[in-house]
């Protein structure tokens, strides 16, 4: 018996180390950033953290690889509070009903140039979308680094519909580093 456990024990093992597939862990207090058009056509920069996450990746088996991220809006940072405040109200955000912006990827794809394409749902408020996030993945010394940037319409999620004084489009810049 005792036998059989450990042939299953390093069976698994080795399943893990010939699939390559790693799981990586975000450090704590990681962001993302998104940039919008404001006001006169005044470039609005902002932040959000990254609060848990799960992410399984083989840079060489992408398809095998999932990822699913979650950014707190209560986190969000504009520099200007009284804005930050704005942002999390009904009208934007509605951050008391909807604490939570998710992505969870569906497939993983590697594509021209040694980058992928996580294509996946974002969930912002009560509005799934897919969207396609072209991304770089890059070893460091200390683990890796995720870095992409993708496009949403925020009137397309419920954020901010009757503002005339905002752009649609959001530009979300990821600069994500990970450790295993």
């Amino acid at each position: 018996m005792k036998k059989t456990i450990i042939a299953a024990a390093l069976f698994i093992a080795s399943s893990a180390f010939i699939n390559g597939t790693t799981n990586w862990t975000i450090p704590a207090g990681t962001t993302t950033s998104f940039s919008i058009k404001g006001l006169m056509g005044i470039l609005v920069n902002g932040t959000l953290n990254v609060s848990r996450s799960a992410i399984s990746f083989d840079a060489a088996s992408p398809s095998t690889s999932s990822v699913m991220a979650v950014v707190s809006v209560n986190s969000i940072s504009t520099g200007i509070a009284k804005r930050d405040k704005h942002l999390k109200a009904v009208d934007y955000f509605d951050a008391a009903t909807y604490p939570e912006i998710i992505f969870k990827s569906v497939t993983i794809e590697k594509v021209a140039g040694g980058k992928f394409i996580a294509k996946g749902n974002l969930t912002i408020k009560k509005v799934t979308q897919q969207v396609n996030i072209p991304f770089s993945f890059t070893t460091t010394a200390s683990g890796a680094v995720f870095t992409g940037s993708f496009v949403i319409k925020r009137v397309d999620f419920g954020v901010g519909e009757k503002s005339m004084w905002m752009g649609n489009d959001v530009t979300v810049q990821l600069n994500i580093p990970v450790n295993k």
